[in-house]
């Protein structure tokens, strides 16, 4: 997990890196709890959604900006769940408002060419 924070601060990659590296991360996660029924829940959906959605949201996101990961990362490392829920909880709320403003462009890109 660290690695792939690391990874996500260097501003030289790509952002199909950048991405390619956040799913990495989740999936570290996943794999530190040692539950094989999150690992194939998980798995689904990343494969099948978080691509997708980084690749979406990618140009609205502000990298500089994104310090949940590091925290749930913390907050692994020390035991605490509670702020690790806390940090994820903030991350998915950031993540909505990107995603909003994501959908709000192709509405109205829709709405000017009338298709």
């Amino acid at each position: 997990m660290e690695a792939e924070l690391a990874n996500q601060r260097n501003a030289q990659i790509s952002d199909v890196e950048f991405c390619a590296s956040d799913v990495s991360f989740h999936c570290l996660i996943v794999d530190a709890t040692q539950n094989p029924l999150l690992r194939f829940l998980i798995e689904a959906v990343i494969e099948i959604m978080q691509p997708v959605l980084n690749l979406l949201i990618y140009q609205f996101r502000e990298r500089r900006l994104i310090t949940e990961q590091q925290e749930i990362f913390e907050a692994i490392k020390t035991h605490d769940p509670e702020r690790a829920v806390t940090a994820l909880d903030r991350q998915m709320e950031y993540l909505r408002q990107k995603y909003a403003i994501a959908q709000q462009q192709r509405q109205e890109r829709e709405a000017a060419t009338g298709k």
